[in-house]
C-alpha cells in the first residue's frame, strides 16, 4: 500500500534512492515485496514522482485506510480505469456511509447459506471439466478466463445456453487487461463494456 504520511515515525527506514518511480514502474507489485524483504521491515519511506510516500503492508497497515474515513476515494483511480472496471457510483467510488452500505450488500450476498460453497463447487467442477477434456495443451490464462466466466454466470443464476461464454470471457478479460492503458485499446474495451 502507498500513502503519503505527513510525519512518519522515525524508525521507518528510508530508501537511499532519491526517487523510486522508475523502480516502482519496473517492478510493479514486486517493488514493495523486494524492499520489505531487503530491509526486513513492514514499512519503508521513499519518494514516488518526487512526493514523499510510505509503503507498508500487513493487516495493521490496511486498517489505516479503513478507519474513520481518513482517505477520500475521489480521483483515487484514473477515469480510464474507473469507467472501464467500475464506473461512477460503484462501491469503490463511494465514500462514508454510502460505501459501507453498498459494500455490506456484496458481503451479504456472499454470506448467504451455502453461497461460498456453491461458488467453490461450481469453480471446481468447471476447472476439472476444462482441464480434463482430453486436450494435449491449453493456454491457462485464456482457459481460466472462460472457467471464471462460466462459474460466475452459473453462480448468479444465468443459464449458459443463452450466453456466448467465449465472447463474454474475452470481453471481460479485455476490460481488465486494458484498464491501465490509455488510448485506442482502452477506448475499445470501454465501448464493449457499454454495448
Amino acid at each position: 500500500m502507498t500513502t503519503s504520511v505527513a510525519n512518519p515515525p522515525a524508525d521507518i527506514p528510508r530508501l537511499r534512492a532519491l526517487d523510486s518511480s522508475l523502480a516502482f514502474l519496473g517492478d510493479g507489485y514486486l517493488f514493495g515485496t523486494r524492499q520489505f524483504r531487503e530491509h526486513g521491515t513492514d514499512a519503508f519511506r521513499t519518494r514516488i514522482m518526487g512526493k514523499p510516500a510510505t509503503i507498508m503492508y500487513r493487516a495493521d497497515a490496511a486498517q489505516i485506510f479503513y478507519a474513520d474515513d481518513r482517505f477520500g476515494r475521489e480521483r483515487a483511480m484514473p477515469t480510464s480505469v474507473l469507467h472501464l472496471l467500475q464506473d461512477e457510483g460503484s462501491v469503490q467510488a463511494l465514500a462514508g456511509e454510502a460505501h459501507r452500505h453498498r459494500k455490506s450488500l456484496f458481503i451479504q450476498l456472499l454470506s448467504t447459506p451455502n453461497a461460498l460453497s456453491r461458488l467453490t463447487r461450481t469453480f471446481r467442477d468447471e476447472f476439472l471439466d476444462a482441464v480434463g477434456n482430453g486436450r494435449k495443451s491449453m493456454v491457462l490464462y485464456d482457459e481460466m478466463n472462460v472457467v471464471l466466466t462460466r462459474t460466475v454466470l452459473q453462480w448468479a443464476g444465468v443459464t449458459l445456453d443463452n450466453v456466448d461464454v467465449q465472447r463474454l470471457s474475452e470481453e471481460l478479460s479485455s476490460m481488465v487487461e486494458n484498464a491501465g492503458r490509455f488510448g485506442p485499446s482502452n477506448w475499445a474495451a470501454r465501448a464493449r463494456r457499454t454495448a
